[in-house]
């Protein structure tokens, strides 16, 4: 009888960039979890700052800040997405809390976050299905994850993030 050779099994096919995935990331911290901007969609990093309250506004809209010749409304993205301990102004524990302005699909907003970690360059890690980072209220806005220094890096989905944030009358 003729012997075969044997062969492995099939191996899964290794995962590809995506690519309409963005070149660069900004990766800040929220709460405490890492996540990051599409760098395109971002406009400004503000120093934190208190804001002017808005009366009957849900409780992770921050309020609103002077920005350039007009106002921009501050979310809070910890409380937004559960993402542990909020950032606000004036705590000792968030001197480094910044507003990340973003803007997508013809809104715009300043994302509180509690550090702004830096710059990924995307086309060097391999952006892959969320499946590290959980939680019912993040899960609807990640586009991929990535690989970063202290774990896995959550990029989210601006666009969506932002209409889901519209305030409707």
């Amino acid at each position: 009888m003729p012997s075969f050779p044997t062969c492995a099994p099939p191996q899964p096919p290794h995962p590809r960039p995506d690519p309409t995935a963005a070149r660069h990331l900004l990766a800040c911290r929220v709460g405490e979890t890492s996540l990051a901007f599409p760098a395109e969609q971002v406009e400004e990093i503000l120093e934190d700052r208190p804001a002017a309250r808005v009366p009957h506004a849900p409780e992770h809209i921050g309020g609103i800040v002077s920005w350039g010749e007009g106002s921009l409304a501050v979310v809070d993205l910890a409380r937004f997405l559960h993402l542990g301990a909020p950032s606000s102004p004036g705590d000792d524990t968030q001197a480094r809390a910044r507003i990340v302005v973003v803007t997508a699909g013809g809104l715009q907003a300043g994302l509180r976050c509690a550090k702004v970690l830096g710059i990924v360059d995307a086309s060097r890690v391999l952006q892959v299905r969320p499946d590290t980072l959980q939680g019912e209220r993040l899960a609807p806005f990640l586009r991929s994850e990535v690989s970063g220094p202290d774990g896995a890096i959550g990029v989210l989905d601006v666009a969506a993030l932002l209409e889901s944030l519209r305030v409707r009358s």
